[in-house]
């Protein structure tokens, strides 16, 4: 048996549905779809992919975001430029199933895993080749290694999510682009197959940037303001009531916890910062000129697909299943459960 988990990096639901998926509406008829499953905050891409392939919450895997300030050495790391693999603080799913022989393309989070094709090689070509180098990556290491599991990221979904927003044709051809791939690897794969099919956030449009950090300058307070797009940690060097007073005021802040109240939504961590906020609809806090961004609290941003299909293997699920709420966590039960590996793992989701 071949397991293959599909991540289609920041694909919103609403995206989803407008896109052009024929591979997958014929199959999923057969199998099980969802469009009810909730991924975790903040939904920044290194939080949301360790979630998926540790099937814990942020609070235990540590990647509370894109970033964060590191007290023991004073520093910064961002995980565009620091190995997230480094940093992650729970077993992934190539560690708990190292009997098998496993890849991971375009991934972000490879610990464990015996064949890569990292994110750092991908961001080397242009955009618009970048889901199809993942398709041919995946095709040579499924014939040349006799791989049993592997996580396929399609990080182009994403690219082009933040270049021309949820509903630009380029971001809804770029999914049916990757519906298309997934025909091709289901075709071409003769042994029993499972295909999960999934998201780390969604997408929502955004219209303008919002510097936080120079805002908070030019009132005089000096913090450290870490973004994943459209969430922010703030260390607030014990400005906090200031900082507290300010935010409040501000049209476009959504959300505000301090480090105490995030052990609510699962993201108490040592790293977490004394404040996390997120944005308002339409604002993005990281980065200029993007059209659609993800990070926040926005339902658009929050749920993601969730897909199985089988080929030559036929799973059961639940009478009431299309009736659930699903998350992102209970992924990688689901798969310890299909590979009938039997580990005392203690993961807060569920086996489908």
């Amino acid at each position: 048996m071949i397991i293959l988990l599909f991540i289609l990096d920041g694909c919103a639901i609403n995206s989803y549905i407008k896109a052009q998926t024929p591979f997958i509406d014929s199959l999923s008829e057969k199998g099980f779809i969802s469009f009810n499953c909730k991924t975790v905050f903040p939904t920044a891409t290194y939080t949301g992919h360790s979630t998926i392939v540790t099937g814990t919450f942020p609070e235990q895997h540590g990647m509370i975001g894109n970033q964060f300030f590191d007290s023991n050495d004073k520093k910064v790391k961002h995980f565009d430029y620091y190995d997230p693999s480094e940093y992650i603080q729970t077993q992934t799913l190539f560690e708990m199933l190292k009997s098998l022989r496993t890849m991971a393309v375009a991934e972000p989070i490879t610990k464990g895993a015996d064949y890569t094709f990292s994110m750092k090689e991908l961001n080397k070509i242009p955009l618009e080749e970048r889901d199809e180098l993942i398709f041919d990556k995946s095709l040579k290491l499924l014939r040349d290694y006799n791989i049993k599991f592997g996580v396929i990221n399609f990080a182009g979904v994403d690219g082009y999510g933040e270049t021309f927003g949820p509903d630009n044709k380029k971001y809804l051809d770029e999914i049916s682009k990757c519906d298309h791939f997934l025909s091709k690897i289901y075709e071409i794969i003769d042994d029993k197959l499972i295909m999960i099919i999934t998201a780390d956030h969604g997408m929502t449009k955004v219209s303008r940037r919002f510097d936080l950090k120079s805002y908070f300058q030019k009132e005089g307070i000096s913090s450290q303001f870490l973004e994943s797009h459209r969430a922010c940690h703030i260390y607030s060097n014990e400005n906090n009531k200031e900082i507290i007073e300010e935010l409040n005021q501000l049209k476009e802040i959504d959300k505000i916890f301090l480090k105490s109240q995030t052990k609510d939504i699962k993201l108490h961590h040592k790293r977490t910062g004394d404040i996390v906020i997120s944005a308002n609809k339409g604002i993005e806090f990281e980065k200029e000129n993007l059209n659609g961004s993800h990070g926040g609290y926005l339902k658009e941003e929050v749920y993601v697909p969730l897909i199985i299909i089988s080929k030559n293997y036929k799973l059961k699920y639940p009478p009431d299943y299309s009736s659930r709420t699903y998350s992102t966590l209970d992924v990688a039960p689901t798969i310890l459960k299909i590979s009938n590996m039997q580990l005392k793992t203690n993961l807060p989701g569920s086996p489908i």
